[in-house]
């Protein structure tokens, strides 16, 4: 839950990062509306971009989205 509520976070870029999991990271980030993954990411857990404004996202290496993610 790193960003969370974060309202003045409107980008975000974590493609230099290895994390393979995110749980409530921009939870309520609610200017939110780009964020560029990193391709180790494969879960994105529950309300990790719940509550914001992202309006695309590459999702080609994530095998599983948990409930209520967005």
């Amino acid at each position: 839950v790193v960003f969370r509520g974060c309202t003045g976070l409107t980008s975000a870029d974590l493609s230099g990062s290895t994390i393979t999991q995110m749980t409530g990271t921009f939870y309520g980030c609610t200017n939110l509306t780009s964020a560029t993954i990193p391709s180790t990411l494969n879960k994105i857990g529950t309300s990790t971009f719940r509550d914001t404004a992202i309006t695309s996202i590459d999702l080609k290496n994530v095998t599983e989205i948990s409930y209520m993610a967005f």
